[in-house]
């Protein structure tokens, strides 16, 4: 629970922990940051938060904060961790970095799509045919991609590794 006016979380564990602790239940994403009943700043949690091993818990804790900055930054330093099987993970991350974080969003939902043609998920393709689409209009207000992938050589590049499944070009025509 937040103290108003002052930015901390009290504890709420039974016994408490001696460190910050992230806890992850049965569902995706993290669900709860605990602390031991000495306070602990919310500055503390965002840092623990982007140092988890498992990105994906940490980029769900960063989007349901929210702390979408550093969400972005996390995206950007750790897209090869980008794991585009947790699509309950991600679909909403990319929903959140559209407004102010294109490029970061962009790489949410490539991810999706680099998970569902590979894999052959062909009850995916409607969202990864949608996903496309966002990439489309999200990378229209990219200024700079750096050394990643443009969104025309992305598509060229997905169209030589995949040009077969008509299934889902169909659903981008």
């Amino acid at each position: 629970m937040t103290e108003a006016g002052l930015g901390l979380i009290k504890s709420e564990s039974p016994g408490g922990l001696k460190k910050p602790h992230i806890l992850r239940g049965g569902q995706a994403g993290l669900r709860s940051v605990k602390f031991s009943p000495v306070y602990c700043s919310s500055q503390t949690a965002l840092e623990i938060s982007v140092s988890d091993k498992d990105f994906s818990d940490a980029l769900g804790f960063l989007i349901s904060w929210p702390a979408l900055n550093r969400a972005a930054a996390l995206v950007l330093e750790r897209r090869r961790e980008l794991d585009g099987d947790r699509y309950k993970i991600l679909t909403p991350a990319s929903e959140a970095l559209a407004g102010k974080h294109k490029l970061a969003a962009v790489l949410v939902l490539r991810a999706m799509i680099d998970f569902t043609l590979p894999h052959n998920r062909s009850s995916r393709y409607k969202h990864a045919a949608r996903h496309l689409l966002g990439c489309a209009s999200l990378s229209a207000g990219v200024e700079a991609f750096g050394g990643l992938e443009p969104h025309d050589a992305y598509v060229a590049r997905l169209r030589r590794d995949h040009g077969r499944k008509s299934p889902f070009w169909s659903l981008v025509a």
